[in-house]
């Protein structure tokens, strides 16, 4: 598989994601629902009055790391990114639609309908990638950077 495939199915496959952002020179963490899209952008919803959404606002700079590994038998699968976030302006349909649907699927349980009263959507645009596909390529890393 090649890196950009690896990448796609990460993004594809597994709902939740650990969003890492600086208040001043404190970090912060925080596990995420997320969607991706055909040039690897991240989508999620989030309450603006949240820790990291308000750490966003100061300082755009994140990381996020996706795992597709779940049990210790589970290959080693995953993607580390740094990138900007913005917050969204309005809604975004398309996205909200692939948001729960994804969501309902990948949680086998019917969902309730998002809080979008109280959230915001937020694009996190990926400058580098590192990326782990332990089955092909043993725990060296391979780093991808997309074309803007």
């Amino acid at each position: 598989m090649d890196i950009k495939e690896v990448i796609a199915v990460v993004l594809n496959e597994v709902y939740l994601m650990s969003l890492a952002t600086v208040d001043n020179d404190t970090p912060w963490s925080t596990i995420l629902a997320f969607i991706g899209d055909k040039d690897f952008n991240i989508y999620w919803m989030s309450d603006p009055s949240s820790r990291h959404s308000h750490n966003l606002m100061v300082n755009n700079k994140a990381s996020i790391s996706i795992t597709s590994t779940l049990k210790p038998e589970d290959p080693n699968v995953g993607v580390q990114i740094i990138g900007k976030v913005e917050e969204i302006q309005g809604d975004l349909p398309e996205m909200h639609s692939l948001y729960l649907q994804k969501k309902n699927d990948l949680l086998h349980t019917p969902r309730h309908e998002v809080q979008g009263f109280m959230e915001k959507w937020y694009k996190f645009t990926p400058e580098k990638f590192e990326v782990t596909y332990e089955p092909e390529w043993s725990f060296i890393k391979r780093i991808y950077i997309p074309t803007i």
